[in-house]
């Protein structure tokens, strides 16, 4: 299929698809993809476009301009994906090759955005684990045809999330570095636990403990261990009679005022009435068998 924008050259291709209303409700889902061959003259800008693109260039590079981010260069072997709402421009002013995926649905921007904040706008492809493969996966369906929606939407959401689970190896070092301090949180989750016992646990400085914990989890160490903490009191709720003010001594909590503050602000109803909920849902479940 030719393509007559100014800087695409021969052999390039592009496609098109529309997605059903049950997509559109439900899944994820393509509205376009290609692979260029782009010239020195190539330039795309765009704003408002209710969707998200995904580009990963093969041969050259492309320059990008993203509202509230700096000039990025994208090298060969490197990808970037953002939500095209807000004024892009990419342009290229060398001999470039590369492929590209427009898409939507479900929690895409959000799911995007958060790709973003971890990955940053321009990652490696090499770093993305099977990303590639899924790439390639979605470009041959749309190439194909191929009228499977739901085959199409599980293939963008591994895509997705394969970039947004894999690291680097310096990432992935740190992380694991993380996770004896997350193993020393679940063997002492009711104890009293410092920061700086969790930092001695990850072989970190006490601040670079905190910062890093806080990207791998998105909340802070102390936030995870109440979790922990809150977890535990659910199931003693639910499975003894024991007193609050009993649970909040066994879950590591100071008093039960302490205890009925962290779970009233997270679970949004005191412990009390949360029990009384659960009993409650379990007679009438009894009362309709």
């Amino acid at each position: 299929m030719g393509i007559n924008d100014i800087g695409v050259a021969s052999g390039s291709k592009i496609w098109f698809s529309e997605p059903s209303s049950f997509a559109r409700r439900s899944l994820f889902y393509l509205t376009e993809a290609g692979r260029y061959i782009c010239t020195p003259e190539y330039i795309y800008k765009a704003s408002n476009l209710p969707t998200s693109i995904l580009l990963a260039i093969d041969e050259g590079h492309l320059f990008i301009e993203l509202d509230g981010f700096p000039q990025k260069r994208i090298r060969q072997g490197e990808a970037v994906i953002f939500n095209r709402t807000v004024p892009h421009t990419y342009y290229t002013d060398t001999h470039t090759k590369m492929r590209y995926l427009v898409f939507s649905g479900l929690s895409t921007p959000e799911y995007v955005d958060a790709i973003i904040q971890k990955k940053g706008l321009v990652w490696s492809l090499k770093s993305a684990g099977l990303s590639n493969k899924y790439i390639e996966a979605a470009l041959n369906m749309i190439e194909g045809r191929v009228d499977n929606e739901h085959a199409s939407s599980c293939n963008l959401h591994r895509l997705l999330s394969e970039i947004m689970m894999t690291e680097s190896e310096e990432v992935q070092m740190i992380d694991d570095s993380l996770l004896q301090a997350v193993e020393y949180m679940h063997q002492h989750w009711n104890e009293h636990i410092t920061l700086d016992s969790l930092a001695h646990a990850a072989h970190f400085s006490t601040y670079y403990f905190a910062k890093q914990f806080k990207r791998w989890k998105g909340i802070s160490p102390y936030e995870y261990v109440i979790q922990l903490r809150l977890d535990e009191v659910k199931r003693l709720l639910c499975t003894t009679k024991d007193s609050v003010g009993k649970i909040a001594v066994e879950c590591g909590f100071d008093s039960s005022s302490h205890l009925i503050y962290h779970f009233r602000t997270r679970i949004g109803i005191t412990p009390a009435a949360f029990r009384k909920q659960r009993h409650e849902a379990a007679w009438e479940n009894i009362a309709l068998s």
